[in-house]
């Protein structure tokens, strides 16, 4: 069925290329809690993944907003994948007993509209519910020791934390901070990702694009010293005075820890033994959740007595006005340009406005932005494009325009003012008559000279008498063309949809590339003849590959069942024994790197035949 899919996208490309746009998103609606009592709260949340856009919230009739919109970003780190979405929180009660549905919420996204599912939340007496909720909390507390992690992870201990920092702690409101999370760790980690990032209530902010491979330092922490990458970095601007706070940021990790073995056999026991090069410690990957700390900002206020024209605006900036030329003719359109350099929020630059005289017209201005975070600094600048059509001839003079800033360096208002421009009209050829009682102007009446139109000699197509068009084959296709398109489009938003929210489906799909991706990491090591780095990257791609493809966590892969469902999917039995051959080969020779002398080429390229192998044989 997939390969038709692919087949009817690329031969219907060109007709409904225009409308992809529709399904490169998801927009959905979820809730923590669809039965609630009455007075209790619960959390509803619009998440918009795949792009950015402004959310409308529907009317939340029959339930009282208790808070938000509050914002998050979430971003996943799976071997290399990124993902990210975003999501707007809302905290709502209900006012009244029964069952309600929540409309869905609407997104502009590139100037289309797309709505989320709606929810239903049953209400019901506030005894009922609590006491649902007494049993709920009874059958999770029979046992709190049986947590399978819980010794491994008593084993981690203050070896992985992740910490928030700001650059400054009391800055100027809309004066920007870098907000900066670190992960600081003495374990092997085998896989990491952001479950979700802070909440940022009450800053405007702007996403730092990190590397895919962080850079890892060494620091000192009480003593003890710490591997530390960065992991999430954003940019903020606070646009409330007071006190801001920094939610903490939620990870996953898979932590690989050394265990002893213990084995039944006296045999294992007696080879294991470090006397004879044997190692008596396995390995084990335990899912480990960690939490950040919270972060407290304390907002200056601007000072007292604002100029009348400030607007909230603060950084460093400069402005130059200019015109494309000072001489024209009536009726013939002049562009003056406002421009806005520096470091801050130049998205908050808003439209100037223009003191002109009533015989030159204007309209909406053509704006343009170039803003980049290049070194932790929002900076760039903000272009305002006026189109001028003087009207009548003469000399017209251009007022000054302003910009009024706060600069946080200086602490102080700065105001910026262009200088006075000069424009000479002179008469065009064309007159303008500007409109009147009579709707005309008497003197604006030419007389052309022409008062006869002459016949077109064209050819002219002749058809006999009683031909229609409407009668010809090809009206009938013409009328009946957008229905069949309309009717195929919706059959590939059903499907595409259904494969955008299968997660796992995606996953399978996609095991293949991705897994050519990670071993682009093997040929780089391989390049550089580093055999241990090699050997590492080709096992992760690996191992990476069974997971998405199997739809097997990473942290849960072993042999036995990845020959079980591997055999299950009909693949050869000498496949699966030269598929666990070579990870047992990479291993070997990751752990005993005396033992490198193997081709590292030509095991580069059986492990590319191996993974085609197996997508084949899984067909």
């Amino acid at each position: 069925m997939v390969i038709n899919l692919k087949k009817t996208i690329a031969f219907l490309y060109l007709l409904v290329f225009p409308f992809m746009g529709l399904f490169a998103q998801t927009f959905r609606a979820d809730v923590n809690n669809s039965k609630v009592s009455l007075n209790e709260s619960f959390q509803i949340d619009f998440t918009l993944e795949g792009a950015t856009g402004n959310i409308s919230p529907p009317d939340f009739k029959n339930f009282t907003l208790a808070s938000g919109p509050s914002s998050s970003s979430n971003i996943q780190m799976m071997n290399g994948s990124v993902s990210q979405s975003i999501t707007y929180s809302y905290i709502l009660t209900p006012q009244k007993k029964g069952k309600f549905t929540i409309d869905g919420a609407v997104a502009v996204v590139n100037g289309r509209k797309i709505k989320s599912n709606s929810v239903t939340i049953e209400v019901v007496d506030a005894q009922q519910n609590n006491n649902k909720q007494q049993r709920s909390n009874q059958n999770q507390n029979v046992n709190p020791n049986n947590s399978p992690n819980t010794a491994s992870t008593a084993n981690i201990g203050d070896n992985l934390f992740v910490r928030i920092s700001v650059n400054k702690s009391n800055p100027y409101q809309g004066e920007q901070i870098i907000a900066t999370a670190k992960i600081y760790y003495r374990v092997t980690i085998a896989d990491l990702q952001i479950s979700k990032t802070p909440k940022l209530t009450g800053f405007w902010l702007q996403d730092v694009k990190l590397p895919q491979s962080p850079q890892v330092t060494k620091e000192t922490v009480n003593g003890k010293q710490y591997n530390v990458a960065t992991i999430y970095k954003v940019l903020l601007f606070p646009q409330n005075q007071g006190e801001l706070v920094i939610d903490p940021l939620d990870l996953e990790t898979v932590v690989r820890l050394q265990v002893k073995q213990n084995s039944k056999s006296p045999f294992d026991n007696f080879f294991n033994d470090p006397f004879f090069g044997g190692n008596p410690f396995g390995y084990q990957d335990v899912k480990q959740k960690i939490k950040s700390n919270s972060v407290k900002i304390n907002v200056k206020p601007y000072p007292s007595n604002p100029p009348a024209d400030f607007d909230n605006l603060t950084g460093v900036y400069t402005m130059d006005v200019t015109t494309d030329k000072t001489k024209t003719k009536t009726n013939e359109p002049i562009t003056l340009r406002i421009s806005v350099k520096g470091k801050g929020n130049l998205k908050l630059v808003s439209p100037f406005t223009l003191n002109l005289p009533s015989d030159i017209e204007t309209y909406e201005p053509k704006v343009d932005e170039k803003i980049s975070n290049t070194g932790d600094v929002l900076t760039g600048s903000k272009t305002f494009e006026y189109l001028l059509i003087p009207r009548r001839e003469g000399t017209y003079k251009i007022p000054p325009v302003t910009l009024c800033f706060f600069d946080p360096e200086k602490s102080k208002f700065i105001t910026l003012t262009s200088k006075e421009l000069d424009i000479s009209v002179a008469k065009g050829s064309a007159q303008y008559s500007p409109p009147g009682p009579t709707g005309t102007d008497q003197n604006a009446v030419e007389f052309k000279g022409k008062d006869i139109i002459f016949i077109h000699l064209n050819n002219v197509v002749f058809h006999p008498i009683g031909y229609y068009f409407i009668t010809r084959p090809l009206f009938a296709i013409l009328i009946l063309l957008p229905f069949i398109l309309f009717i195929i489009m919706i059959l590939l938003r059903k499907k595409l949809n259904e494969i955008m929210n299968n997660t796992d489906l995606l996953k399978m799909k996609k095991a293949r590339s991705m897994a050519y991706k990670r071993l682009k990491t093997a040929r780089i090591h391989l390049k550089s003849n580093n055999s241990q780095e090699f050997y590492t990257a080709i096992s992760g791609a690996l191992n990476g590959y069974i997971s998405d493809k199997l739809n097997i966590e990473l942290a849960e892969l072993n042999k036995e069942n990845i020959k079980s469902e591997l055999l299950k999917r009909d693949v050869n039995e000498s496949t699966i024994n030269n598929l666990i051959e070579t990870l047992d080969n990479c291993d070997f020779i990751r752990y005993a790197p005396s033992q490198d002398a193997m081709n590292m080429s030509g095991f580069y390229d059986q492990t590319i035949d191996l993974i085609s192998t197996i997508e084949k044989q899984l067909k």
